[in-house]
């Protein structure tokens, strides 16, 4: 119908109050680290089919990171990370140089429910850490129950609620519809 209405929450992360639960696996069997264009191109061939042919190499050439976790030499997980801009469906704002906007975490299917995805964030934070970065924003879908409850693990704080409206993907607008305190 060319009519796009979907709400989702502005979050705010903060590697300080991540609580990691116990790990489900040997951790010493996975290497946490940022992915070359080789590694995304291995992504890219896997179950991942909601992200275009090109996307990743063109996200690298803009200068975002994508950091991940291999099991065996495999990328089993990853997070990508933009250090100028948080952007979404139109919901856009220029990040200070202590920030960072994380988004298009995803872990294989055969991995989930062994608790990577937490410790890869917990890893992806103290990467930034180290590059001078401390506050870290991410968006969630309202209706995305798996991403609520990953950002309430991380104890993340939920900063506004908002609506995205598309029509025929000419017109676009975001509304905040609540702003929560934080």
């Amino acid at each position: 119908m060319g009519i796009n209405i979907f709400p989702y929450y502005l979050v705010r992360e903060q590697p300080s109050e991540v609580s990691l639960s116990e790990f489900k696996g040997n951790l010493e069997e996975y290497d946490f680290q940022f992915l070359s264009l080789q590694d995304t191109e291995e992504i890219r061939k896997t179950e991942i089919k909601r992200v275009g042919e090109d996307q990743f190499r063109e996200w690298l050439k803009k200068g975002w990171k994508c950091m991940g976790v291999k099991h065996s030499g495999k990328v089993v997980a990853y997070n990508w990370i933009d250090l100028e801009e948080c952007h979404y469906s139109g919901h856009r704002f220029r990040l200070k140089d202590n920030e960072a906007y994380l988004f298009n975490m995803y872990t294989l299917s055969l991995y989930r429910g062994k608790n990577i995805a937490a410790h890869l964030r917990n890893e992806t934070y103290k990467a930034l850490k180290d590059m001078g970065k401390n506050t870290f924003y991410s968006i969630s879908e309202v209706f995305n129950r798996p991403s609520i409850k990953f950002k309430k693990k991380l104890n993340a704080k939920f900063i506004k609620l908002c609506l995205f409206i598309e029509l025929f993907k000419k017109f676009r607008w975001n509304l905040t519809l609540k702003k929560y305190k934080v």
